[in-house]
């Protein structure tokens, strides 16, 4: 997360906005087996036949730094990309085609995309069907929010306790007293004690 922002997860039902690439980072390839012959049931049979792939293959991905700052992935067209390469356009015919074939999908299935993801198409089919795509969706936008406010909640780990210093020496005048006592004490004891020594003699 750039600094000043936290992710904070929650269920909102919010499109991810598409965020241009300002930045190339690093690079790495991921194996896939052959996709299973039945499509998923999120996918029509029509549409999965030409996305499916019949082999297994192995795909780069490059992790990118979009306009917002936060950072997505993207699909290199093929495992020899590189990001000088440039996109790779596909041909005009072959645009031409595709503009022809998204406009008769929304027009017979007006929820199959939303309006933002719609406008994002038509960017890119006016721009040649760029491949890797000059934008992305973010993800992370939907769910970063600013940091406005710090509060001190403790310790994460207890600290530790310093040592208490060592009691100072009583003073001088106090020890006297102290010993003044002791003696006057000891001296009652003797009394005492010779008291029962002269009972025992008699």
């Amino acid at each position: 997360m750039p600094q000043g922002q936290v992710y904070c997860r929650h269920d909102d039902s919010v499109d991810a906005p598409y965020r241009d690439i300002i930045e190339w980072g690093e690079r790495r390839e991921v194996s896939f087996p052959a996709d299973p012959v039945e499509p998923p049931e999120w996918v029509d049979a029509d549409v999965w036949a030409v996305l499916r792939h019949d082999e297994a293959h192995t795909s780069a991905f490059w992790k990118v730094t979009l306009a917002c700052g936060h950072s997505e992935e993207v699909v290199a067209p093929t495992l020899d990309w590189k990001p000088d390469d440039g996109p790779r356009l596909a041909e005009a015919k072959r645009v031409k085609q595709m503009i022809e074939e998204f406009e008769q999908a929304w027009a017979s299935g007006p929820m199959l995309q939303s309006e933002a993801e719609r406008e994002h198409t038509r960017r890119m089919l006016a721009a040649g069907w760029p491949r890797p795509m000059p934008e992305q969706s973010c993800h992370t936008c939907p769910h970063a929010r600013a940091i406005v406010a710090y509060q001190h909640v403790g310790w994460l780990i207890p600290r530790k306790e310093a040592p208490k210093p060592e009691n100072p020496p009583p003073a001088r005048a106090v020890l006297e007293r102290r010993l003044r006592r002791a003696e006057a004490e000891a001296e009652r004891l003797r009394v005492q004690l010779s008291g029962h020594e002269e009972r025992r003699d008699a």
